[in-house]
């Protein structure tokens, strides 16, 4: 009896630990086998979508680095641009500065003044020549020497403004001064100082000049001023007398006619009347006196080049 116990109580003991693995196994197959059909579609499907962000970044990555190779280039003709100005700016500014020197030279020659205070000719440069490895300029080296160029071309207004400046106040003090002839030409033929008389023949003071030339021809101002007197005047005839600066008075007398009005300014050389014989004349001439303080000078002192 007790053996047939045991072996009932192994039997029991077998059955419920074989309903617990069959209940296991089910539970496995029921449970276990969707569970990890799941997982793997799921690792699946995250496999998927990993691989496509990667196309899209890379995607991405090869548009940016499209994008920029494209601006590079950009940059690249961009800076290629600027050297091509700013060589041509430069080259300009070289071409403007030896014209400058040429005509600053010209000019300094022209009013006759020191050359040595105005370097417009090439600067004295030289030494042995030692070749060295050409390389092509820089933006920053081409834009050095435009600012150098820039100030040289500056530099050289001012000697420009600096002339015209001299230019104008040599003329203003050349028109004022009294010189020239009063005629284009003719000759003398009656100086200033004592003389006989042409129409009496007794010892007179002749207070002027009388310059022979042709009936009508232009009578000229021998320096810039103010005419104060032009109309018909006793032994004069037809005067023009103009007054100057530094007190001087010239009388330009028996004119045949009379191109100026009193009050009106004149330049130095410009025409004021007709060569004529009015007033006290034997022929046509003009009768030229230069007054100095309101005394009577005599003219040679101021006239240039001319002829008896």
């Amino acid at each position: 009896m007790k053996i047939v116990k045991v072996i009932e109580r192994c039997r029991r003991s077998h059955d419920i630990a074989f309903g617990r693995w069959t209940r296991a196994l089910l539970s496995f197959l029921v449970l276990g086998v969707p569970l990890g059909a799941g997982l793997a579609i799921g690792y699946g499907l995250a496999d998927k979508k990993a691989g496509a962000d990667d196309q899209v970044a890379l995607r991405e990555l090869e548009e940016q680095l499209g994008s920029a190779s494209e601006e590079l280039a950009r940059v690249r003709r961009d800076a290629a641009y600027q050297l091509e100005v700013l060589a041509a700016r430069t080259a300009d500014l070289q071409a403007r500065l030896m014209r400058l020197d040429s005509i600053g030279e010209r000019m300094v020659s022209a009013a006759n003044l020191d050359s040595a205070e105005f370097a417009f000719a090439a600067p004295g440069i030289g030494g042995p020549l030692v070749p060295v490895a050409e390389a092509e300029m820089s933006a920053s080296d081409l834009a050095t020497l435009l600012d150098e160029l820039a100030q040289r071309v500056d530099a050289r207004e001012q000697h420009f403004d600096l002339i015209q400046e001299l230019m104008t106040v040599a003329r203003v003090e050349q028109d004022l001064e009294l010189s020239g002839l009063p005629v284009r030409s003719g000759y003398i033929s009656s100086p200033f100082g004592t003389r006989h008389d042409p129409f009496h023949g007794k010892r007179a003071l002749h207070q002027g000049i009388d310059f022979v030339a042709r009936e009508g021809a232009d009578v000229l101002a021998v320096a810039a001023g103010v005419v104060v007197r032009a109309q018909r005047q006793g032994a004069y005839g037809n005067l023009v007398e103009i007054e100057h600066s530094n007190g001087y008075v010239t009388r330009y007398a028996h004119n045949k006619k009379l191109l100026v009005k009193p009050g009106e300014l004149v330049k130095k050389g410009q025409v004021v009347a007709l060569l004529g014989s009015t007033g006290r004349s034997t022929a046509p001439h003009v009768h030229f006196e230069v007054h100095r303080h309101g005394r009577p000078v005599d003219p040679a002192r101021y006239l240039k080049h001319a002829s008896r």
